[in-house]
């Protein structure tokens, strides 16, 4: 019965690493993908006002 309860602590112990360390790639690549978008709409933005569009 330990055994079984050991090898479950285990198995949950390693699914919450795996999604952590998941969320906290996910919202890294988040991050890398936001700063080129905004600063491409940023370059956007201020090319059409320096234009007079």
């Amino acid at each position: 019965m330990l055994y079984y309860v050991v090898c479950i602590a285990t198995l949950l112990v390693g699914v919450v690493m795996l999604v952590k360390e998941t969320v906290r790639r996910l919202s890294s690549l988040a991050g890398s993908l936001f700063r080129p978008v905004h600063t491409i709409a940023s370059l956007n933005r201020n090319r059409k006002t320096f234009n007079g569009n």
